[in-house]
């Protein structure tokens, strides 16, 4: 099985604790996984902004990264399986 998780570094629902927590769990269980944490970026980063609002223009950085960091890793774990 393999666990992909990318998320915003600013997040009440999915806090850096909670984060080390389910990474120790997917490494004792051997599953491969792949985390991404965007900086800066918030809760919901990954949805369609308001343009009127300046730090929601920002968004399509994140979310290209997002989509090339994620083809690239699933890329690469194809390969190996």
């Amino acid at each position: 099985m393999i666990a992909i998780t990318l998320q915003s570094e600013i997040d009440n629902a999915f806090t850096p604790e909670l984060r080390r927590a389910i990474e120790e769990d997917l490494s004792a269980r051997k599953m491969t996984y792949y985390f991404q944490v965007f900086s800066g970026a918030s809760h919901g980063f990954a949805t369609r902004g308001d343009p009127a609002v300046e730090s929601q223009r920002r968004r399509p950085f994140p979310l290209l990264t997002l989509h090339h960091g994620l083809c690239s890793w699933v890329s690469r774990v194809l390969r190996v399986l």
